[in-house]
């Protein structure tokens, strides 16, 4: 078989082939020989293993199963490709020149070929997967395995597993049959069996006020005790600053402001005040009125030159008072205009190269929340009217989520 110490790096981990080898070759009488390699395809490294079967006794699945079972899942091979005969050299050594492309196999089917749901039961599973795993649509029949699924990304699916179905499939078998397709079969096996409630669609509770998140918790806690500086400040170490530059052509202001007054509102995580309860004494999270005032801080900078943006920023970043746990003040727009793209003192628009920075309290932002704000930002911006409070009041809130989560789990 040649050498049997190969390393390779794959997704951050050293992984020893032979182990994977060995394994493979102990795990059934029909396998007489494997070999391991690392292999990319379109930009993506994956671990591809050829192993000889005498008459094809053995298919792909139950090699993978069997890895399963005896490896981590960062060491299982996302391609097994089976041959009655690995090619040799003169020496007797395996030619591993020699071995099959995979773009040639039709074990690789699974891997080249996307398939689409055929179930709504899939289509909900596909869409879990895809937020998982950030990509665009993935066949359902692509072994988890294949797709670089780590053991971290397993148990965040597992979760959303629980929150979008209320149940708790086998961990065991979601390994064991790991495509889109397999774990839509166990899902609808476990909801049939258990009844339609427990997985019944949340809906908004339109709730004021409700105990604190554990996340929550653990930054309103973070900032009071362990960030807390000797001059009785709390260090800012939870602001989320994003800046952005107008490339092209011009943008409102007052349409800018009243898009951001609408996103408040559809969000109410954004007007969440975290605080003691003062008759419970327990942490608790309390949501101001759709009808507030501007729950947000808007302010403007005229600058000169480069330095002053890199200032205001740093100032974005690091200035102590810009948030308040305790009376909700978590987001912030600050736009910042070049003196020379101003038109006139009444200008209400920004131009080419001016910059907005939206900075928000991590309590009720992080990466994943980029996008979907941009999203809303966008589109209520370019509404020509005021949505009506109706329109925005059904929208599932992050208390919503904790609640129903807890109630799930429990």
């Amino acid at each position: 078989m040649g050498r049997r110490d190969f390393q390779v790096k794959l997704r951050g981990q050293r992984i020893e082939l032979g182990e994977i080898e060995e394994t493979i070759v102990r795990g059934s009488i029909f396998v007489s020989g494997c070999i391991v390699v690392k292999y990319t395809y379109h930009e993506q490294e994956h671990l591809l293993a050829y192993v000889e079967v005498a008459g094809n006794q053995m298919k792909t699945e139950e090699l993978r199963e069997g890895c399963v079972s005896r490896l981590p899942s960062y060491m299982i091979p996302s391609i097994f490709i089976c041959l009655d005969r690995f090619p040799l050299m003169s020496n007797g050594k395996v030619d591993r020149k020699a071995l099959p492309a995979p773009e040639s196999m039709t074990f690789c089917a699974t891997l080249l070929e996307h398939i689409q749901p055929t179930t709504k039961m899939e289509e909900r599973v596909q869409n879990i997967w895809c937020k998982v795993l950030h990509m665009e649509s993935i066949s359902v029949k692509l072994s988890w395995f294949a797709l670089h699924g780590t053991s971290l990304l397993f148990m965040k699916l597992y979760n959303m597993y629980q929150i979008e179905f209320g149940i708790a499939p086998d961990i065991v078998d979601c390994f064991r049959h790991s495509t889109i397709s397999e774990h839509a079969k166990l899902l609808s096996k476990i909801i049939t069996s258990t009844g339609a409630e427990h997985y019944q669609a949340w809906s908004c509770l339109n709730l004021d006020k409700g105990e604190a998140s554990f996340a929550q918790s653990r930054i309103f806690l973070d900032e009071q005790i362990r960030f807390h500086s000797s001059n009785e400040k709390i260090i800012s170490i939870y602001s989320l600053p994003f800046l952005y530059r107008l490339a092209e052509g011009s943008l409102s202001i007052s349409y800018l402001q009243r898009a951001l007054r609408q996103v408040t509102r559809k969000h109410a995580v954004l007007r969440t005040s975290v605080r003691l309860d003062p008759i419970n004494r327990n942490l608790t999270q309390y949501i101001q009125p759709n009808n507030a005032q501007d729950c947000f801080v808007f302010c403007t900078s005229i600058i000169d030159d480069g330095n002053m943006l890199e200032n205001i920023l740093t100032d974005e970043m690091t200035n102590q008072t810009y948030f308040d746990l305790q009376t909700g003040q978590l987001f912030r727009c600050h736009i910042v205009r070049q003196r020379s793209t101003i038109i006139q003192d009444n200008d209400d628009f920004l131009h080419e190269g001016d910059w907005i920075i939206f900075n928000f309290h991590h309590i009720a932002f992080d990466g994943e929340s980029e996008q979907i704000f941009l999203d809303d930002f966008q589109k209520l911006y370019c509404q020509t009217e005021n949505v009506q409070a109706d329109d925005l009041h059904t929208a599932l809130q992050y208390i919503d989520c904790e609640l129903n989560s807890f109630k799930t789990l429990t």
